[in-house]
């Protein structure tokens, strides 16, 4: 990963250093001595002062937030080709807006020639090993953290079907989207993530229930 410096230098922006003066407050006319440098919450670059802590940016740069996102044995946390798509062992799942970014079109094809019409589905889940595809009514995906998954329907190689509820939830929803995403605030999604895998010391449940209890054992709601 890139250091502050690294970012600094390729912005070529003026390099600052112990001793340096900054002017701070809302006329930005209070001078404040940097003292060092750091990084908030969200990977983002600060300067600490006699003054305290400021953000550089008013701004988040994106790939800073995604680049420290790590599970608990260090796998990275990141979207599938075409920046796109969250990867579990082989099952892709994405949004129905990008499937065709993420889903080779026959095998998408096919799928959707056998799902009933009236069917409202929203994510698509492609399991890469074995050609089945599954497609998902997720009620809540916009509007909750942790959607749970719902009514879905899976559709074999040979063109028959299982349907199914499941009361799973999803982590890390963005990775289903792109940035240009509207349902939801991707950036906060992402911000997200990083607060609670910075706190939980063991792996985040897939039930609700159990999920929300380790959030309160973190001091997270």
């Amino acid at each position: 990963m890139r250091s502050f410096k690294q970012y600094i230098t390729e912005a070529k922006l003026p390099k600052l250093k112990k001793g340096d003066t900054i002017l701070t407050g809302k006329w930005k006319n209070s001078p404040a001595i940097v003292k060092g440098f750091g990084k908030d919450k969200n990977n983002q670059p600060t300067i600490k002062t006699n003054k305290g802590v400021f953000n550089l940016y008013k701004f988040r740069i994106k790939k800073l937030m995604e680049s420290v996102l790590k599970t608990l044995n260090n796998s990275r946390i990141k979207r599938y080709k075409n920046n796109v798509g969250k990867d579990i062992g082989g099952q892709i799942y994405v949004h129905k807006n990008y499937a065709q970014e993420v889903i080779p079109n026959d095998i998408l094809k096919h799928g959707l020639k056998h799902v009933p019409k009236d069917f409202k589905y929203n994510s698509i889940m492609w399991d890469k090993n074995r050609n089945i595809i599954r497609f998902d009514s997720v009620k809540n995906f916009d509007s909750e953290r942790e959607p749970v998954v719902g009514d879905y329907i899976a559709v074999l190689p040979d063109g028959s079907t299982k349907q199914g509820k499941s009361p799973y939830i999803w982590h890390h929803k963005w990775l289903w989207v792109k940035d240009d995403y509207t349902g939801f605030n991707v950036p906060e999604s992402i911000a997200w993530s990083k607060e609670w895998l910075s706190k939980l010391n063991e792996p985040a449940s897939g039930k609700l229930e159990k999920w929300n209890e380790q959030l309160r054992q973190v001091g997270l709601k």
